[in-house]
């Protein structure tokens, strides 16, 4: 199933995509959670393809306890850099674990609200209101958060045109707390380059969400260029 502006607002498929994207941290990458066919190097062994496989969809984890949904995750792998990874939890070596069961069954209680949110945000522009409801999600928190309202508001265009760019400055502070992002603007920052001044100043140009360009700073000409014109 693919994820677009005509569909993302069902509830059913609102859960698929944010139930994929609830998996993208370490120690997997953004390729290997969404697999092909942008990543095809990842076939049969990617995030999005295991809960295809696992029928882990709205309706159906609607009627799940925790404990069940937490044993059929448990029953399926992935290999990440050689070593297996478990779908029902997931190991941070200095952080904990999240459970992932637990936040898909409090997904499944709330994504249709959030779905609602959604849709009535050209009129409401209350984009504070959909950041908590993710945020509140077992599991997500400011990166996740951010990077969900990222896809849907900016990259697919739900609700872009009915918020004031200033109330999106709280997702652009929570895409800075992605690793690659952090790590990125940190680069920067030992450059010179204000990073907070840099989120000012689009914010002032009415897209404070463009902070995503430090993903795509992929080589050292991609540095070079970008403090070309920050500095």
């Amino acid at each position: 199933m693919g994820f677009n502006q005509e569909n993302i607002l069902d509830a059913n498929v609102l859960f698929r995509f944010m139930a994929t994207l609830s998996y993208d941290m370490r120690p997997l990458s953004y390729q290997q959670v969404w697999g092909p066919p942008n990543h095809p190097e990842f076939s049969n062994n990617s995030v999005k393809q295991a809960l295809d496989q696992l029928s882990i969809e709205l309706t159906i984890v609607e009627r799940m306890d925790e404990s069940a949904l937490w044993e059929k995750l448990r029953g399926k792998e992935l290999m990440v850099r050689e070593e297996k990874f478990r779908m029902n939890v997931h190991d941070w070596k200095d952080r904990g674990s999240v459970d992932h069961a637990r936040g898909l069954k409090e997904l499944a209680v709330k994504v249709k609200g959030i779905a609602e949110l959604l849709k009535n945000l050209r009129s409401t522009g209350n984009i504070e209101a959909v950041y908590k409801a993710v945020d509140s999600i077992f599991g997500f928190g400011p990166a996740l958060t951010s990077k969900t309202i990222l896809f849907i508001v900016r990259c697919l265009g739900i609700g872009l045109a009915g918020i004031d760019p200033k109330n999106l400055r709280i997702v652009a502070d929570g895409l800075l707390n992605e690793l690659v992002m952090e790590r990125r603007a940190k680069r920067l920052e030992a450059k010179g380059v204000d990073i907070q001044s840099l989120v000012g100043k689009m914010t002032e140009l009415g897209d404070p969400l463009a902070i995503e360009l430090l993903y795509l700073l992929d080589s050292e000409r991609d540095f070079k260029d970008l403090l070309a014109h920050v500095s």
